[in-house]
């Protein structure tokens, strides 16, 4: 084996040691991106699930029979069976009066409100409007 120079001894040490710090420090990086990451895809999970839930939840009301009967109109929810474990949904709707005349017509629009919760939480809330046809 090659000696080095006496002015080059513990070099080596200083390369290994200094590589060893780089290394740990790129495997910290490393590690809290993924730390990141696996707290944010259950999280986006939830979101896109409580989404589409509500936009289903909007066109099952659209579909259903103008409710001309309720001073509150109300619309069905979809079934229990197509709602995953923990989520719930509720649907509200409410009669506008686009005339402002105070009359207890509703001028044949309805504003609705879709609002999605997991584990009692709201997550998304969908707003839309039904008209009469």
């Amino acid at each position: 084996m090659k000696k080095r120079p006496r002015n080059q001894e513990g070099f080596a040490f200083i390369e290994a040691l200094l590589a060893l710090v780089i290394l740990g420090t790129f495997g910290t990086v490393l590690l809290g991106g993924l730390a990141v990451a696996a707290k944010a895809t259950p999280l986006a999970d939830e979101t896109s699930t409580a989404q589409n839930l509500a936009e289903t939840q909007m066109e099952y009301v659209l579909n259903q029979d103008y409710d001309y009967i309720n001073d509150t109109p109300q619309y069905l929810v979809i079934s229990d069976t197509d709602v995953p474990e923990g989520y719930s949904i509720s649907s509200v709707a409410e009669r506008l009066d686009a005339d402002d005349d105070d009359d207890d017509d509703d001028d044949g629009i309805q504003k609705i409100e879709v609002s999605v919760q997991h584990w009692d939480e709201t997550v998304t809330i969908l707003e839309g409007y039904r008209i009469r046809q």
